[in-house]
């Protein structure tokens, strides 16, 4: 809530930033996570429960649900630039964000796991919702310093 105040007196009489930053208030009041602590529960809770996510149907046999049952027990996810290339459009969307998380760029991450579907697009809604918030509240902010030091360069 203090960086929040800070903001809206740095907004002044300017009703669109008002506005904006209105729509902050709420995650103000409990925090909006860094991007190092969205990091770290990607790699450590969301990555996996994604790949946990059931990958069939009721389309599939028997036989094939039972190995999709079976690899979900265990699930082991390497890497890293020696990393064995992603089997499937869902370890390449988790891939993708991984790579996006370690060169700090979390819109690109979230917008890696848009490519999921079902159970798995189930699984990374919290955290791509959390996420977002990160990337609205620093997106506004940015513009907000930006406006600011754009009047500040208007005045003698």
């Amino acid at each position: 809530t203090a960086e929040l105040s800070a903001a809206q007196a740095l907004a002044g009489n300017d009703a669109a930033m008002t506005k904006t930053l209105a729509s902050l208030e709420a995650d103000a009041k409990t925090g909006i996570p860094s991007l190092a602590t969205l990091a770290e529960q990607f790699d450590r809770r969301v990555a996996p429960a994604i790949l946990r996510a059931p990958r069939g149907g009721a389309h599939i046999d028997w036989w094939q649900q039972l190995l999709d049952r079976l690899e979900r027990l265990v699930v082991i996810r390497r890497v890293g630039p020696d990393a064995p290339a992603p089997r499937g459009a869902t370890e390449t969307a988790i891939a993708k964000a991984d790579v996006a998380l370690r060169g700090g760029n979390l819109a690109a991450a979230v917008g890696a796991l848009d490519d999921l579907s079902g159970d798995a697009a189930k699984a990374a809604a919290p955290w791509s919702a959390r996420a977002m918030r990160r990337v609205t509240a620093e997106k506004t902010l940015a513009q907000l310093w930006q406006d600011k030091v754009a009047q500040s360069g208007d005045k003698p």
